[in-house]
């Protein structure tokens, strides 16, 4: 995906202004930034959720605008940072609503169907909970379900917003690994927006940091993430450290 000189305002206040970026294929890319930076604004464009004032996304050198959404759905999967479920689904009742972009009007799923609804399900651990109603499940596997529901989708290209906000730690560090590995052994594309910043470093091949619509970083996690980047997009002095070979950023 290639974002090529986009702005988006909403009434008088420029979200994204005159932005520009690639997203490598294969590649977990995080994007962080504070509130208000225009990374949600930025999520949303690239999901077709809205359409830019100026300026071009390209998926496979097609303008995304052109893309049917039938057919973006074929392509594209997203997570958003917050889900609602009907009380009385089952998990796996809700994870087949991933199989709609590929299901005719009044036509019946076919093994096919299926086989990716157990694969969304057995990836992320959710077999053993597909008869459970969703409302019953803790945070942490309610996640996991709205992840399986977009891998039903079979598509490469995957896009949480937040998928570990309102989580404890232990969840936090689940959503993650799997994120990995889905890109490892799946060879996914991920785009993400995450809050915390060790996080970002851990878990990212690439990461873009954002300030007032532009993105003011972009690259390996390692060579970007300093104490002087993070003082521009956050607008706070922190120190960043070495430890097992691993950056990691001192947040106390």
């Amino acid at each position: 995906m290639k974002v090529d000189n986009i702005s988006f305002s909403y009434r008088q206040h420029k979200a994204v202004d005159q932005l520009s970026l690639k997203i490598v294929e294969n590649e977990i890319t995080t994007i962080i930034g504070a509130n208000g930076c225009g990374k949600s604004t930025l999520f949303y464009l690239m999901t077709k959720n809205l359409k830019p004032d100026e300026g071009t996304i390209f998926l496979k050198e097609k303008n995304i605008s052109a893309i049917h959404l039938k057919d973006f759905s074929k392509m594209v999967s997203i997570v958003h940072q917050q889900n609602k479920a009907p009380g009385d689904i089952t998990v796996e009742k809700l994870v087949s609503y991933g199989r709609t972009p590929y299901i005719p009007l009044h036509r019946s799923k076919t093994k096919e169907d299926y086989s990716y609804i157990e694969w969304a399900l057995d990836t992320t651990n959710l077999i053993d909970y597909k008869d459970e109603l969703v409302s019953n499940l803790s945070g942490g596997q309610k996640q996991r379900v709205w992840i399986a529901m977009a891998l039903a989708q079979n598509t490469k290209i995957l896009f949480l917003d937040e998928p570990t906000t309102y989580l404890d730690i232990r969840y936090q560090i689940e959503i993650l690994k799997l994120i990995q590995k889905l890109k490892e052994d799946y060879g996914m594309t991920i785009i993400i927006i995450l809050h915390d910043i060790n996080q970002s470093l851990y878990f990212s091949d690439q990461i873009i940091g954002m300030k007032k619509g532009k993105i003011v970083a972009q690259g390996n996690p390692d060579e970007i993430i300093t104490s002087e980047v993070i003082e521009e997009i956050y607008d706070i002095h922190l120190d960043v450290m070495w430890w097992n070979k691993k950056k990691f950023v001192v947040t106390i």
